[in-house]
């Protein structure tokens, strides 16, 4: 019954974050691990593709993070999907209360990998790497579609 009404309330909750509900085909998801500073934890998420350097507060991207066993999902914005582009997810001590992930915020690491959607699956730079969502540490694509054990770490 905990577990029902938890669910049930998710929807409420992320509304008064002003998000727009929950994620719906849940590209990246994984846990935050460890023990966050004091203050309020958002998630974000931030890269760059033609448009130049984005976030996911001026895409309203619908993000979720369970507080009972730090596990989130993100789906990245349909309009991110139509060009090439690099990405993180990043949990974050919102310092100055804005709602944006700001440089300089206290944030997690997400141990040496990070996002790429290739539009054509053509990107030279990174063997094995597919038409979509990868995740890719270093200079090798080691997952590809949806993503999943994306954990971030304080």
């Amino acid at each position: 019954m905990k577990k029902l009404f938890l669910l049930a309330a998710a929807p409420l909750t992320l509304a008064s974050c002003g998000l727009i509900g929950l994620p719906q085909s849940l590209d990246v998801s994984g846990s935050v691990l460890g023990t966050p500073p004091a203050g309020t934890v958002r998630l974000a998420l931030v890269g760059a593709n033609a448009s130049g350097v984005v976030q996911d507060g001026s895409q309203q991207a619908a993000i979720t993070l369970s507080p009972s066993d730090k596990r989130y999902a993100v789906d990245l914005p349909a309009d991110w999907k139509q060009k090439d582009g690099y990405y993180n997810v990043v949990a974050y001590v919102d310092a100055d209360n804005d709602g944006m992930y700001d440089a300089g915020e206290q944030s997690t690491s997400h141990q040496g990998s990070y996002l790429v959607y290739d539009v054509d699956g053509q990107n030279a730079l990174i063997s094995g790497i597919r038409a979509g969502l990868n995740e890719v540490k270093g200079t090798t694509a080691v997952q590809w579609g949806k993503i999943g054990g994306y954990d971030l770490t304080w």
